[in-house]
C-alpha cells in the first residue's frame, strides 16, 4: 500500500486494483490469521472516561431521519450526550461465535468491509457541559472515552461555532491484511459508512453536521497525535441547541491556514 500510494496518482492506483477477468484469476491472498490485525486501537497510561451505559434511544422513527428530520432529545449534560451519540453511531452492537472454534468476534453500529473496522473516531470537545475540554478517542470495545489531552484544542474549520468536532482516521493495515492493494478502496467505503452513522445518529438527537475532506493532513494527524499506521480522512463538526454547553464558555472554531472542502451538511 506505501509502495502504491508514493508512486502512484489516484487515477492510476484505480486502474490499477479495479476488478477485472484478468484481476479475478490471478492467485487469492492467503490470510495469515496469526497476523491478523487487532480491531481495536487502546491508548496506554491515559485518563479514560466512563460514558452512561444504556443511553437513550433517539425518538424521532429512524425513517423520518433518513427523509432529513431534525429530533429532538435533550440532554443535561455532555457525557450523555457523547455516550447517545456514540452508541447509536460506532458502538458494538451484536457479537457472533464461530462454531468450528468457539470463538468471537465483535459486530458494530455501522457496517464495514469484511467486518475489519478500519476506522477510527477521534473528538475534541470545548465548552461541554460537565465534560473537559480536551481530545479524546473513542475506544467501542468498552464504550469508553480515552482522554488523549485535555485543555484548549482548536481543530478549525471556518464553518461557525461547533463544541465537538469528530477526526475519523483510516488504519488501513486492518484492510490491506485481507484487501492487499485494494485496501484502500475500502477504507475509503467504511469512511462513507462511518459518517453517516455519525451524522444520522446526529441528527436524531437533533445536531446538525457538517463534514470537510480537503484538509492539511499532517497538521490534523499532529493535532490528533496518530500512530504512523493512521490517517486521518474525515473531519465532522457537530452543533446544534441539543448540545448542552457550559454558559461561561466561547466556544468558537477558526479556519484552516489551507482551505478546506465542504462535502455534507445536515
Amino acid at each position: 500500500m506505501e509502495r502504491i500510494y508514493r508512486q502512484m496518482t489516484w487515477r492510476e492506483y484505480h486502474e490499477a486494483t479495479k476488478h477485472s477477468v484478468e484481476s479475478l484469476k490471478r492467485a487469492r491472498q492467503v490470510l495469515d490469521w496469526a497476523n491478523m490485525p487487532d480491531p481495536f486501537r487502546h491508548y496506554e497510561g491515559v485518563p479514560v472516561l466512563d460514558l452512561p451505559a444504556d443511553p437513550p434511544a433517539p425518538e424521532m422513527p429512524a425513517l423520518d431521519v433518513l427523509l432529513g428530520t431534525l429530533g429532538t432529545t435533550p440532554v443535561g449534560d455532555g457525557s450523555t450526550l457523547l455516550s447517545q451519540l456514540l452508541f447509536y453511531s460506532a458502538a458494538i452492537s451484536a457479537s457472533k461465535r464461530v462454531p468450528s472454534t468457539g470463538c468471537r468476534y465483535a459486530l458494530r453500529v455501522n457496517p464495514s468491509s469484511g467486518n475489519l473496522h478500519p476506522t477510527e473516531f477521534h473528538f475534541l470537545t470545548r465548552g461541554v457541559k460537565g465534560w473537559p475540554d480536551g481530545l479524546y478517542h473513542y475506544d467501542p470495545s468498552r464504550h469508553m472515552a480515552e482522554q488523549r489531552g485535555r485543555g484548549d484544542f482548536e481543530m478549525t474549520l471556518a464553518s461557525g461555532s461547533a463544541p465537538i468536532v469528530f477526526a475519523l482516521t483510516s488504519i488501513v493495515w486492518r484492510e490491506a491484511w485481507k484487501y492487499d492493494e485494494r485496501a484502500y478502496r475500502y477504507c475509503l467505503h467504511d469512511i462513507g459508512h462511518a459518517w453517516q452513522a455519525l451524522a444520522l445518529s446526529a441528527r436524531a438527537i437533533g445536531c446538525d453536521s457538517l463534514a470537510a475532506g480537503h484538509f492539511p493532513d499532517d497538521e490534523v494527524a499532529e493535532l490528533c497525535r496518530l500512530n504512523m499506521d493512521e490517517w486521518p480522512m474525515l473531519i465532522v463538526s457537530l452543533h446544534g441547541k441539543s448540545i448542552p454547553v457550559r454558559e461561561a464558555a466561547l466556544v468558537q472554531i477558526t479556519s484552516f491556514p489551507i482551505g478546506y472542502s465542504v462535502i455534507w451538511g445536515s
